[in-house]
């Protein structure tokens, strides 16, 4: 019986008499032994793109790439960023209601504890109850993509801590400016920190840097308004 995506991937890769190191040097920027680590479960978490790509390369038709990945879970990212967005949406009504709508607490309270019995007597007769797969992986990525960023945040509060520390009157440039510039313009500061700068090289970022301090000092007519 097949219980994972890799070893779907398997079972369909052989039927199509393509070797999983071939199958591997179709997919850019990964090595040969990615299809193998995959099928294998050494890999167990692989992004939708390259699922579909995979996929499609053994032959597989979009309409049942698409059923197979919602059905292991491997999601769209659009339709998860949807998902996601709307769930957050939800939640955070729900916490607000919880907080100011007594009556909807209650009801809320009362539904949950009419949901436990009916899950309390399903489980004593041996029905099958579970959740939807799809909300739950969505629930759980949530919270792990909450978690990361929760704990990115402090690593950030303690260098910026550390700075003052060590370098005052850096931490009064960085600090005082990024302060400005997300009072001012947060929507600049939003396309700024959108940036991917592990793409740019050394060179691209002092470069960069070059032509704002140019821009600055009133040198470079080419960022004159």
């Amino acid at each position: 019986m097949i219980k994972s995506f890799g070893e779907e991937l398997k079972r369909l890769r052989t039927r199509a008499k393509i070797g999983s190191r071939e199958l591997s040097r179709m997919i850019p920027n990964k090595g040969e032994a990615y299809v193998s680590q995959i099928e294998s479960g050494r890999i167990k978490n692989v992004d939708y793109n390259t699922a579909f790509m995979l996929l499609k390369n053994i032959g597989v038709t979009e309409v049942n790439i698409e059923k197979m990945l919602k059905h292991y879970g491997i999601i769209d990212p659009f339709v998860e960023k949807e998902l996601l967005n709307r769930q957050i949406e939800q939640m955070e009504l729900h916490e607000h209601r919880m907080k100011n709508d007594n009556d909807y607490a209650d009801r809320y309270l009362a539904n949950q504890i009419e949901e436990a019995k009916i899950h309390e007597e399903l489980t004593e007769n041996g029905d099958d109850f579970t959740d939807n797969k799809l909300v739950n992986q969505i629930e759980e990525q949530y919270q792990l993509k909450k978690e990361s960023l929760e704990d990115r945040n402090k690593q950030i509060f303690e260098f910026f801590n550390s700075l003052i520390k060590h370098n005052v009157d850096k931490a009064n440039e960085v600090i005082n400016n990024m302060f400005d510039l997300i009072n001012t313009d947060f929507n600049f500061f939003l396309k700024l920190m959108e940036i991917d700068y592990q793409s740019i090289s050394k060179e691209e970022k002092e470069r960069l840097v070059q032509l704002i301090r140019a821009r600055e000092d009133g040198k470079d007519g080419r960022f004159s308004s």
